[in-house]
């Protein structure tokens, strides 16, 4: 089963998505499609066996929208521009390469892995020029006005020029029309007929500014559903036609004012609301921008300049000062200070040698060095995040399943309710048929499914976006709302909680010996072992030993034997001590407290005299007690699992304040403790980073995988902590709790909202009737505001979240085992 993320490009209602998506899931072979109308794009699961990428697009397109194949990162994963023969469309090309997307990941903007039309060939890396749809289709792409391929900020540029020139030709017909007559009498130019004459103004002001949304009716009435711009082609449509009759066919009353102002109110609206819309992709945008576009490698022994998304798999990447890295890899000549700033949120630089990794969109800051690429293109660390973002931003938390349901029936309920408002007001009640027509016109206007279905998928763009530059990865919307409902979260001890490498965690000098001088004779003779307790030491002394050892020797199973000066130094545990006749007469209290607490003790000995103790233990990572403590103060209990013995879980247990301890805990045994949990009533999150934690992440209700962890664990957890900092799952449930804060919000709105509005337009409380111009602006205004307020989500304060900053100074966490 193959994930990709592809493009659905001219999406100009929420409700637009679910005819594409269920024209999808009919094709053989796929499995789950999710289809988001805010980024323009859909995750399609499938069997490749079965269907293919090409498939998938072909029937984009032949749904009516715009489809260039696999959205993927412009710089990183750019096509190649092949050459064609004269004559040829561009496209029947597009089979061979558009399966070729190494499991398709999202971007805005992004670019394709389609050969381009000939219309479109350029540079490769540019975002945007990829092959547009099949010939058959592309007249009725560009009937739709927008150029294809446009992007999101490209689309709400052209609807922003479409308002301005319906409101150009509006202001005239609006002062022609009787209610222009409080501001004067005007005469009509030339002497023509004011009927004809609005005619002809109206025209300019509906036919090119309202062509998307009779195209995208059109496409709706094709893929079986009916959408706002149903609505809108039945209202404007309907107010045009009849003025229409009017003036060249019956006497009666003309609607050229009403339907122009209208349609201006409406893309008012639409223009802002997907100016809101490609706000929310800013955290997308600002990933893509981390990739440099260029590389130098090394071909055929010449340092040459390539496109990033030509470097090979082998091939060896050439790194000056200040160069970005392009690619993931590994160095093979020299060393460098690299800034991860980005990647890890770590301000200093950090040093690479020889065989250390290096991360693409990283920065070289002092020397050069080679590396050899290891992954490219949509292998490499950032493609796999920015994969991961646009699946979960294209996913569906649980309850927009019902709003998308919602929408569909509120567009029909306002069709009924319209024509049964003209039935009502005009054959019972009597009334003329201008006030019939003007109110039904104003409840085909005044349904906004748009507030409804908008309301969950842009705060879940934007609640994913916001914490992707944080380092907090949500796989999909359940996940974001799962967490919020949390009572328990589980912390693995080992490489969570703690560091899972031994540190010196206290000293104990034997009187007449201080602390420096204690550790000054231990590192003497540590430097020359590679034990891990050793190295422990050896990071508490710092790089400069004041002394130097000789004679070294190594005692297995028990420590080592040096000189320091003329003394005998020994450092081991007691059995060394013991059988050198040292006497731990002085320190015994002290060594049985120590190892009482589920610490390993060192002995060091100098001269024949104990002259110290030092305690070396999994040492805590310095923001888990901060965590444990903010998850208490937001009602969330927390327990550790290890499989330590009870006395070092209790110790560490009580030193962090935790609630719950659960040792001697085997590793088979730690997805059973999660259910014991969940029988007891609780919701509970796992939070681990280790092959033997994979089960256990499974089984919780939300699992969190520490991002320097397993490939294992984290395809098995449904968020990932990139930073492997315990303190994002503070971040992570903070911001899951203010997604759906907003969620809600914009949901009771837009419910609220269609509650009042259906009853006014169909003009229940007459003689307080609206009209279909003020009935436009508030139709627009819902679906501004829903937009606008999920977009707020971005300036909240929250507990371990970090606002936005521009996008060349985005940073993100740690992404060298992202690709899960």
């Amino acid at each position: 089963m193959k994930t990709s993320t592809v493009e659905v490009g001219e999406l100009v209602s929420s409700l637009s998505a679910a005819g594409v998506q269920r024209r999808i899931a009919a094709l053989p072979g796929v499995h789950h499609v999710d289809v988001n109308y805010v980024a323009g794009s859909a995750s399609v699961h499938y069997d490749e066996t079965k269907t293919s990428l090409e498939d998938i697009r072909r029937r984009i397109i032949e749904c009516g929208y715009h489809c260039r194949g696999a959205m993927l990162p412009a710089h990183v994963c750019a096509p190649e521009v092949h050459d064609e023969a004269p004559g040829h469309s561009g496209h029947e090309g597009h089979a061979a390469h558009a399966t070729h997307d190494h499991g398709a990941h999202a971007s805005t903007p992004a670019t394709t892995k389609v050969p381009p039309s000939p219309s479109h060939t350029g540079h490769a890396a540019h975002a945007g020029h990829g092959g547009g749809p099949s010939h058959e289709m592309s007249d009725m792409m560009h009937d739709m006005g927008h150029a294809p391929g446009m992007s999101m900020q490209d689309m709400a540029n052209d609807m922003r020029n479409r308002f301005l020139v319906a409101l150009l030709f509006a202001v005239p017909v609006f002062l022609y029309s009787p209610m222009g007559k409080m501001f004067g009498d005007f005469a009509t130019p030339f002497g023509m007929d004011r009927n004809l004459f609005l005619f002809f103004v109206a025209t300019g002001a509906i036919a090119y500014p309202g062509w998307p949304f009779f195209v995208a009716g059109w496409r709706a009435a094709r893929n079986k559903v009916a959408n706002m711009a149903t609505l809108v082609v039945l209202s404007v449509g309907t107010g045009y036609v009849f003025s229409l009759g009017a003036t060249f066919f019956y006497e009666g009353e003309v609607f050229y004012e009403a339907a122009s102002v209208l349609l201006v109110f409406i893309l008012l609206g639409h223009w802002l609301e997907m100016r809101a819309r490609a706000g929310a992709s800013d955290a997308i945008r600002a990933l893509m921008d981390l990739a440099p576009p260029m590389a130098t490698v090394l071909r055929n022994g010449v340092e040459t300049k390539v496109p990033t998304s030509e470097v090979l798999v082998g091939e060896t990447v050439i790194i000056k000062p200040g160069d970005k890295i392009p690619v993931d890899g590994k160095i093979v000549d020299g060393a460098s200070q690299v800034d991860e700033s980005m990647l890890t949120g770590e301000s200093m630089p950090v040093k690479k040698v020889i065989g250390d990794a290096v991360i693409g969109a990283t920065i070289n800051k002092s020397g050069s060095f080679r590396y050899q690429a290891t992954k490219v293109g949509a292998d490499t660390a950032l493609a796999q995040i920015v994969k991961l973002v646009q699946e979960a931003q294209n996913s569906k938390a649980p309850g927009q399943l019902l709003a998308d349901q919602a929408s569909q029936w509120l567009v029909l309920a306002a069709i009924v309710v319209g024509l049964a408002t003209f039935a009502v007001w005009f054959w019972v009640l009597g009334q003329p048929l201008l006030f019939a027509l003007t109110l039904t016109i104003t409840v085909f206007v005044i349904a906004c499914p748009d507030a409804l279905g908008l309301a969950t998928p842009m705060a879940i763009m934007v609640g994913t976006g916001l914490g992707a530059m944080n380092g907090i990865l949500f796989k999909n919307a359940a996940a974001l709302e799962n967490a919020t409902k949390l009572t328990v979260v589980v912390f693995d001890k080992t490489g969570t909680l703690t560091l899972g490498q031994p540190d010196v965690v206290e000293m104990v000098p034997a009187p007449g010996t201080t602390e420096a001088q204690l550790l000054s004779t231990a590192a003497a003779v540590e430097k020359f072992s590679e034990h891990p307790l050793a190295l422990a030491v050896l990071k508490r002394a710092g790089p400069d030993a004041p002394e130097t050892a000789t004679a070294f020797t190594n005692i297995d199973g028990q420590g080592a034997r040096a000189k320091v000066g003329e003394e005998v130094v020994l450092l081991g545990n007691r059995k060394l001590m013991e059988a050198e006749g040292v006497s731990l007469v002085e320190l015994a209290a002290e060594a049985a407290r120590l190892q009482g607490g589920g610490r390993t003790v060192v002995h060091v000995a100098r001269g024949g005299r104990l002259v110290g103790l030092i305690a070396i233990a999994d040492a805590v990572r310095p923001s888990s007690k901060a965590t444990i403590a903010k998850l208490q103060e937001r009602g969330v209990k927390v327990a550790m699992i290890t499989g330590d013995n009870q006395a070092t879980a209790e110790r560490i247990g009580k030193e962090l304040g935790i609630d719950i301890v659960l040792a001697d805990v085997l590793p088979g045994q730690k997805a059973s403790k999660i259910k014991e949990l969940q029988a007891q009533g609780h919701k509970v999150g796992m939070v681990g980073d280790g092959i033997n934690d994979a089960p256990a992440l499974t089984q919780a209700d939300v699992g969190f995988a520490i991002g320097a962890g397993t490939d294992v664990a984290m395809e098995s957890a449904q968020v990932v902590l990139m930073k492997s900092d315990p303190y994002d799952v503070v971040g992570a449930i903070e911001l899951s709790r203010a997604t759906l804060h907003k969620m809600h919000q914009n949901l009771w709105w837009a419910v609220g909202y269609n509650v009042i509005a259906f009853p006014l337009a169909a003009g229940v409380f007459y003689p307080f009737t609206l009209s279909p111009e003020v009935a436009a602006l508030s139709m627009s205004g819902s679906s501004a505001i829903v937009a606008i307020n999920a977009l707020m989500l971005k300036r909240t304060k929250l507990a371990g979240i970090r606002s936005p900053r521009p996008a060349s100074a985005a940073r993100l966490p740690d992404v060298q085992a992202a690709a899960a």
